[in-house]
């Protein structure tokens, strides 16, 4: 066990050891003035490693300092924080403080559509969490942390959906669980905590056809997280040897607007690309989007629409699904799968690109490249009934759809990835 001492021993060695790093790179130490927004930016894998030792022992350190009272009321207040958060993002109120100046609370209210009284009181809040300075009374101007949220665009989009929608349903699942423990014969329960959320939508897909503002946040929420370093579609690439593939056909299940796939490309020169996806308007967009790419890239790619519960039709030598099972349970996994069947010849690859959750024991998470693959799971468990898992359930799932899946490795989810890569094959 860490004493507080030792804790801040560790805090001190790694804290000095980051800012030697940091000066031999030329770059400027973290702060909390605007100018301090990004100081890691294209950190290398020492750089980060040590970050988060800091990391670790400082939450240790913060949480025993803290005691447990405290610790469980700051759980239990939580959502106070993502609801103010979510104010800030729903009325861009970071958009409209001037970078390397300040703006009266009179005038950002003015401009964000907000009565004063509640924009001072979400502000003064918001300053409390580190995002914005007060510099004087009803004066405000950026921290680094609303320098960022002003800057970028793809946190914004991530954080906004998870503020919005996501944050509902969340709040909502342990009111589902009690519903479904509760079930008395007959009687109707919410599938998942998204159900109680959007009581009209029997799953988040149909809500997302119908409902074109959400679709619009939720494509917005899932091109800004692969935009960033954790999310993207560049870990897929480095996770696996794609140099080989030659001209090899390669099938996206499930692959939307085709981004994994373009992604590939310059790996996988000669490869014939097939996207498929049951939505005929990302399919579109695909198409539209690979219009502009070179005429060979053209030619070897297509977009079939193609529900992946009904039986492969498409033979193929490669066959991806990223982020397609976590949305689903281990029943319709197993359905996927077997689906999947029809299509396979002998010697077929299948690669698995997911979050992958630690094997038990649980401990505790201080760093957030450790606690992502919980939060995710949690997000599935309140939006799907889905859930994140460990490579040994991949593995009784595949065996479970066909005896012929046959499990090779699993590569990938280090330095920051979010994703790893699991590979089967088919032997026929």
């Amino acid at each position: 066990m860490s004493s507080l001492g030792a804790l801040v021993s560790t805090i001190v060695e790694k804290t000095t050891t980051l800012s030697l790093l940091l000066g031999q790179q030329n770059v400027a130490q973290p702060t909390f003035t605007e100018d301090g927004h990004n100081p890691y930016q294209g950190e290398n894998a020492d750089l980060r490693q040590i970050r988060y030792d800091i990391v670790r022992a400082a939450q240790d350190l913060l949480r025993l300092a803290q005691g447990p009272e405290d610790q469980i009321l700051q759980l239990a207040w939580s959502s106070a924080d993502t609801s103010n958060f979510g104010v800030i993002l729903q009325f861009k109120v970071a958009e409209n403080v001037p970078f390397g100046g300040s703006v009266t609370s009179a005038d950002l209210a003015a401009k964000v559509g907000l009565p004063e009284d509640v924009l001072l009181r979400s502000l003064r809040y918001a300053v409390g969490n580190g995002l914005f300075v007060e510099t004087a009374p009803g004066v405000f101007a950026h921290s680094a942390t609303s320098a960022a949220v002003a800057r970028n665009q793809s946190l914004r989009d991530i954080a906004l959906a998870s503020t919005l929608e996501q944050a509902q349903m969340l709040l909502r699942l342990p009111e589902t669980l009690a519903l479904q423990q509760q079930k008395k014969e007959g009687a109707e329960v919410p599938y998942a905590a998204f159900n109680l959320v959007f009581p009209k939508y029997e799953n988040i897909f149909e809500c997302l056809a119908k409902e074109p503002e959400l679709a619009m946040r939720y494509h917005l929420y899932m091109m800004g997280r692969v935009k960033t370093d954790r999310w993207s579609t560049a870990n897929m690439v480095k996770s696996w040897d794609w140099a080989n593939v030659g001209s090899k056909a390669i099938v996206d299940v499930g692959g939307s607007a085709g981004h994994t796939c373009m992604a590939l490309a310059e790996a996988c020169p000669e490869a014939k690309f097939i996207i498929q996806d049951v939505d005929k308007v990302a399919l579109e967009q695909g198409r539209q989007a690979l219009s502009s790419a070179s005429p060979s890239l053209v030619e070897r790619t297509s977009f079939v629409q193609h529900d992946f519960f009904q039986p492969q039709t498409v033979s193929g030598d490669i066959y991806i699904f990223r982020h397609i099972f976590h949305d689903w349970s281990d029943d319709d996994t197993v359905r996927i799968l077997k689906a999947l069947v029809p299509g396979l010849i002998n010697g077929a690859t299948i690669l698995v690109s997911e979050g992958i959750m630690p094997e038990p024991p649980a401990t505790r998470t201080n760093a957030l490249d450790e606690k992502q693959i919980l939060i995710e799971d949690m997000f599935m468990l309140a939006v799907h009934n889905g859930r994140e898992r460990s490579v040994e359930d991949f593995v009784k799932l595949f065996k479970q759809a066909d005896a012929r899946y046959e499990y090779i490795t699993t590569t990938g989810g280090t330095d920051g990835a979010f994703q790893s890569t699991v590979e089967f094959k088919f032997k026929a």
